[in-house]
């Protein structure tokens, strides 16, 4: 059995191994196709695409609702997580003229002298106008995005999560949510998150209207 991007989360290895079957993955195979994703919500959120798209359909007109976007240059990405998207995420973000501070299990060892590498999680979270998650949900990092978490980043930044829905501790979030106006979360997964391509799927996360939710597509391109 192989799985066509990084982590093997989703597989119930114990007992693919009692009935003799390998398990393996890819990592890095996806990396691009995610990243892009990721730029795709940096852009979607400082714009507010979506809400721009509806209200045009709704035959409205609102220029100056929407006109007060920041824009993406000059501005502190986070990476957490450095390895084969965390790497991709981060020259995407320089192409940007983004600044780049990342942090990892182990050392990141960039290529680009212009990509910092963060001393503590606490620099981290406290530079960066934009945290894109990039690690695997195993002990250490499961409901790492908690209340403390929260707290230590700006309160006007955007979370991203393309990982793993685990990683969040979402009743942490909804209410930093609720507590912080102009926080901002993009998110690809979630918990309890259906395994079928098609079902219905009903979360107050994802419902929330700081919140821009995709179906767990981050490795979907062709």
């Amino acid at each position: 059995m192989i799985r066509a991007g990084s982590g093997y989360d989703t597989i119930d290895v114990k007992t693919a191994s009692s009935k003799g079957i390998y398990v393996a993955n890819c990592p890095g195979k996806n990396a691009t196709a995610v990243a892009e994703l990721v730029f795709g919500f940096v852009l979607g959120i400082d714009r507010r695409i979506p809400e721009n798209v509806m209200q045009i359909k709704n035959a409205e007109w609102n220029k100056g609702e929407f006109s007060k976007s920041r824009g993406v240059k000059g501005r502190t990405i986070g990476i957490i997580g450095y390895g084969s998207i965390g790497k991709d995420v981060a020259h995407k973000a320089l192409a940007f003229g983004m600044d780049v501070i990342c942090i990892s299990r182990r050392t990141p060892q960039p290529d680009d002298a212009r990509i910092v590498v963060a001393s503590s999680m606490d620099e981290l979270l406290s530079k960066s106008d934009i945290v894109t998650l990039h690690c695997p949900a195993k002990e250490g990092t499961k409901g790492m995005v908690n209340k403390d978490f929260l707290n230590k980043m700006k309160k006007d930044a955007i979370l991203i999560n393309t990982s793993r829905g685990a990683v969040i501790n979402e009743a942490d979030l909804l209410a930093h949510l609720d507590a912080n106006k102009d926080f901002w979360v993009g998110t690809d997964v979630y918990m309890g998150e259906p395994a079928d391509k098609k079902a219905t799927f009903d979360s107050v996360y994802a419902k929330h209207p700081r919140v821009y939710g995709t179906h767990h597509i981050g490795a979907s391109t062709k």
